[in-house]
C-alpha cells in the first residue's frame, strides 16, 4: 500500500513537472519573441536586478563593459569598443546576492560605445520653428494618458496662446501591449505632440528617452533658446520662467544646467532600493554633480554639447546622473535655481503654486493640476 501510494506521488509529481516545464517552455519563448521585437542585433534582454523588478530593454556594448575575472562558471566575451563594435555577456542575474566575480564593470567613458540607434515611431518634425524660444521635453509613461490630458488641459494650455514661442513634446517608448501602442497614434493624430522611440517604455529606459529627446530637439529645434526637461506629473509656471527665469539665468545657462541641482550625492547600495547601483556600475563614492530629472532648464547650446558627448558615456540606469555624467566629460556645470521644487510641499495654498517664486513642483496627480488650475488667485 505504501509502494503503491510512493509510485503515485511519483507520477503526480512528474506530471507536475512536465506541467511546469510546459509553462516555463511559453514564458522562455515569449521573452524570446519580446526580445527581437524591441532589440537591435548584438543586445540582450536584461532582467536586470539593478533596477527592481523592470524588466530592462537596452544594448549591452552601451555600458562600455570590461571583464572581471570569472570564477562562477558564467561565461563573457567582449569586442572592442574603440572600433565601436559590439560586446556581448552573459550577466549572473542574482550576482549582487551571490556576490561573484561575474558582474561586469561598467567603464566611466568609452569611445562610441552608446551611439543611439534607435528609430522614431512618431517624430512630429515641425514642432518648432524660428520664433522658438523655449522648448519644453516631457517625459511620460506610454500608458500615461491621464497625466498627458491633464498638462494640456491645464499649464500647456499656456503655449497655444504664444503661437510657438513656447512649444513641447511628450517623450516615450514603444508599450509592450500593442492596443496602447494603437492608442498612442491616435492620441497623437489628435494632438501633435508626441515624440516616440523604438525601444520598450521602462524606468530603466529613462537615460534611452532623454537620449532620444536631446538627439530630436538638435535636429528639429535648432533654431530655439532654451531646452527645459520635465516630466509628466510636474506644475510648471511657464508664465515666470518666461518672465524671471530666463532673463535672469539666460547668460548662464548658455553653459549650465540649472534646476534641483545636487553634488556630493551618494548612490543607493542598498539591493531593494529602487535606485540601487553596485559598486560594479559605479565604484566611486560620490556621483558627479546633476540636476534632479524632474525638471531642469537649460540651453540649445548645452544640450548640441550633451548630445555629441553621450555616445562616449557608457550607458547608465539613472538618466539625471547620466547627464551629469556627460556634463562632467564636458566640464560643464550645475547651479540651483530657487522655485524649482523636486517634490511637492505639504499644506500649501493652491494659489502658492501660481505665485511669483515657483518655477516647478513636483508629484501631482491630474485632479491636484486642475484644481490650481481652477483656483481663483
Amino acid at each position: 500500500m505504501i509502494y503503491w501510494k510512493t509510485k503515485s506521488n511519483l507520477g503526480a509529481c512528474l506530471q507536475y513537472g512536465l506541467l511546469i516545464a510546459v509553462i516555463l517552455n511559453f514564458i522562455l519563448f515569449a521573452l524570446f519573441t519580446l526580445t527581437h521585437r524591441y532589440l537591435k542585433p548584438h543586445a540582450l534582454l536584461i532582467i536586470n536586478p539593478l533596477l527592481g523588478t523592470n524588466i530592462s530593454l537596452i544594448h549591452v556594448q552601451n555600458f562600455g563593459l570590461v571583464h572581471n575575472e570569472n570564477k562562477a562558471g558564467y561565461k563573457t566575451r567582449t569586442t572592442d569598443n574603440r572600433n565601436g563594435s559590439s560586446t556581448t555577456a552573459l550577466m549572473d542575474p542574482n550576482a549582487h546576492v551571490h556576490n561573484t566575480n561575474a558582474i561586469l564593470t561598467r567603464n566611466l567613458t568609452c569611445i562610441g560605445c552608446f551611439k543611439y540607434s534607435y528609430d522614431y515611431v512618431i517624430e512630429n518634425t515641425d514642432i518648432c520653428d524660428n520664433s522658438t524660444e523655449l522648448v519644453l521635453l516631457i517625459t511620460s509613461a506610454a500608458d500615461g494618458f491621464d497625466q498627458r490630458n491633464a498638462l494640456r488641459k491645464t499649464w500647456l494650455s499656456f503655449t497655444k496662446l504664444r503661437g510657438r514661442l513656447v512649444t513641447y513634446v511628450f517623450l516615450l517608448g514603444e508599450s509592450s501591449k500593442g492596443s496602447i501602442n494603437d492608442m498612442i497614434v491616435e492620441e497623437n493624430e489628435r494632438h501633435h505632440d508626441v515624440i516616440q522611440g523604438s525601444f520598450l517604455d521602462t524606468y530603466g529606459n529613462l537615460s534611452l528617452k532623454t537620449r532620444m529627446a536631446m538627439k530630436w530637439t538638435v535636429e528639429h529645434c535648432s533654431a530655439t533658446k532654451y531646452v527645459m526637461k520635465t516630466d509628466d506629473d510636474m506644475w510648471v509656471n511657464i508664465p515666470l520662467i518666461l518672465s524671471t527665469a530666463l532673463p535672469r539665468f539666460g547668460k548662464i545657462l548658455d553653459e549650465k544646467l540649472g534646476g534641483v541641482c545636487l553634488k556630493n550625492e551618494k548612490p543607493h547600495r542598498d539591493p531593494k532600493s529602487k535606485y540601487y547601483i553596485p559598486e560594479t556600475l559605479y565604484n566611486k563614492k560620490t556621483f558627479p554633480p546633476f540636476c534632479s530629472g524632474t525638471s531642469y532648464l537649460t540651453s540649445l547650446a548645452v544640450v548640441r554639447k550633451i548630445n555629441d558627448v553621450a555616445e562616449n558615456v557608457p550607458f547608465f540606469p539613472l538618466e539625471d546622473v547620466y547627464v551629469g555624467f556627460c556634463l562632467e566629460q564636458l566640464k560643464l556645470h550645475v547651479f540651483k535655481i530657487a522655485g524649482f521644487y523636486h517634490y511637492n510641499p505639504l499644506s500649501r495654498h493652491l494659489c502658492w503654486y501660481k505665485g511669483p517664486i515657483v518655477f516647478t513642483v513636483h508629484g501631482l496627480t491630474p485632479e491636484k493640476l486642475q484644481d490650481i488650475w481652477n483656483a481663483n488667485c
